[in-house]
């Protein structure tokens, strides 16, 4: 048996509008809900501009910043359009990952998971959203301030 994309009696590709439309429609679910996990994680580790998570390209500066990064890194994601070094935005994008999560005081292998589809979904939300049983500090710590002079 043969299978073709065109349709067998007027020799015209199929095109199904309704496939397309729960491809849109998922496509957008998905990215409202990363936009919303990434506000939450900017929320929770005192990173200004949070409502950048929901401006596409402007939710990479805002992880570069949660994960307390130069702002030099957003140069990283221009390889993205590289054949061959796009290779180097996944690893950077990574380690991205991985400094958002040690400051959400996650283990940093956490970040690697970000990478492996579905699994993200579960991923992103835990850092949203679920506080860290484990005391381990984030690796920007607040600087020390000075003990009050109270009498």
């Amino acid at each position: 048996m043969e299978y073709s994309i065109l349709d067998t009696a007027t020799n015209q590709p199929v095109f199904d509008p309704v496939f397309m439309l729960f491809g849109v429609i998922l496509g957008i679910a998905l990215y409202l809900y990363s936009a919303y996990c990434l506000y939450h994680i900017a929320k929770k580790t005192n990173t200004e501009n949070e409502w950048l998570a929901w401006i596409p390209l402007a939710n990479i500066y805002l992880m570069v910043k949660i994960a307390r990064l130069p702002v030099w890194w957003l140069l990283v994601f221009l390889t993205a359009f590289i054949p061959v070094l796009n290779l180097l935005a996944i690893v950077l994008l990574g380690y991205i990952w991985w400094k958002i999560a040690e400051e959400r005081r996650r283990p940093g292998w956490w970040g690697i998971l970000m990478l492996i589809g579905p699994i993200n979904l579960v991923i992103i939300w835990f850092l949203a959203f679920r506080e860290a049983e484990n005391q381990i500090a984030p690796i920007s710590t607040p600087p020390n301030t000075p003990p009050s002079t109270i009498m």
